[in-house]
């Protein structure tokens, strides 16, 4: 995964049901290389929001390559 992708949210939390659709913006390995991926994703809900996500609560929709 990568900037740019369009993913859909595979879990439930609070405040972002299961299935919402977003955009990654950032990814933590931006700031500090070797870490675990973290994602920052704007939702498509009817207010959009910033939440992060790590890898396992997302599913890549359209890559772009």
């Amino acid at each position: 995964m990568k900037v740019g992708d369009l993913v859909r949210i595979k879990r439930s939390s609070i405040g972002c049901p299961r299935d919402t659709v977003g955009l990654i913006v950032e990814t933590s390995r931006d700031r500090h290389p070797g870490t675990n991926s973290i994602y920052k994703v704007q939702t498509f809900q009817a207010r959009m929001r910033y939440r992060w996500f790590t890898e396992d609560y997302l599913e890549v929709v359209s890559a772009e390559r």
